[in-house]
């Protein structure tokens, strides 16, 4: 499975890398096996020390974990509910409990990611933060597997002294913030034909004057097919439409938009090989 890298550098909880593969865990549960990665302890109990008991309709316990260090221990839930519906219950339910979303006060915007995103999740991020008073930092992630979707809680202790204050503000300094240009690129769904299981969304990057999105897909859908699904979700986004092409590999369309005082142009194109398709999207600011 392609591991994506993420444009997130947050001070903790690094989510990125491959998901555990049942069929190379000889002795573990296949449940165990797809909910938990870079793990070495598990448990079908959930620890008295957990931060977060989650009573939440329609999910079946699976089991907890804890990390390599002892640092961040893990719990995980089965349910056969859409993941957008149950990662903003979950959601809701940790900000009745005084867990504080990272960054402050940012509503259900926090959710959506840039790039190109899952058809399943709508955009919505697998790994959302949350930290309360100085008891460390509470990760939610939630995606689809061949088994049901699965919704994972990560907890990492907090480094000494340190509150959520001073989470929040860390994360405010970090790069995404301050990325430039990666604010403004689109958001655009993949289609129903593209098998996005275990695939959160694509990586991102970019600066001052540019940014991009990658993913790279299997799907029979043809170029011209994955540019036609893109084209009323580009729209929709107030990016006007200014060239098309379609080559015998290479499909694309360039768009146009001001904002914030700027000129941008987006060129959102497919390159595909068999049953690969490379996606990419790159933004501009000229």
């Amino acid at each position: 499975m392609t591991s994506l890298a993420l444009l997130f550098h947050l001070p903790f909880l690094a989510v990125a890398g491959p998901l555990p593969d049942p069929n190379k865990s000889c002795c573990i549960d296949e449940d165990i096996a797809l909910a938990f990665a870079h793990y070495v302890t598990y448990s079908r109990t959930l620890p008295d020390q957990f931060p977060v008991n989650l009573a939440v309709e329609g999910l079946t316990f699976i089991g907890s974990s804890v990390g390599v260090h002892g640092r961040h221990n893990a719990a995980a839930w089965m349910t056969k509910r859409e993941i957008q519906e149950i990662l903003v219950e979950t959601s809701d339910i940790l900000v009745e409990s005084e867990w504080r979303p990272v960054p402050d006060n940012s509503g259900l915007d926090r959710f959506f990611v840039r790039g190109f995103v899952s058809h399943d999740n709508g955009g919505i991020a697998q790994n959302q933060q949350f930290c309360r008073g100085k008891q460390g930092h509470l990760s939610v992630q939630a995606r689809k597997t061949a088994l049901g979707n699965i919704l994972v809680l990560s907890h990492r202790k907090g480094q000494p002294g340190q509150d959520c204050d001073a989470v929040i503000a860390s994360y405010k300094e970090a790069r995404h913030f301050v990325s430039g240009l990666t604010s403004h690129l689109p958001r655009l769904a993949l289609p129903k034909e593209v098998d996005t299981a275990g695939i959160p969304g694509s990586g991102v990057g970019g600066g001052m004057q540019d940014a991009h999105a990658d993913i790279e897909v299997q799907t029979a859908l043809s170029n011209l097919d994955l540019i036609d699904h893109f084209e009323p979700q580009m729209s929709k986004q107030g990016w006007q439409l200014d060239a098309h092409f379609d080559g015998s590999h290479t499909s694309g369309q360039s768009w146009y938009k001001e904002v914030d005082g700027m000129s941008l142009t987006c060129l959102v194109s497919v390159f595909s090989s068999g049953l690969t398709a490379h996606l990419r999207m790159q933004l501009q600011a000229i």
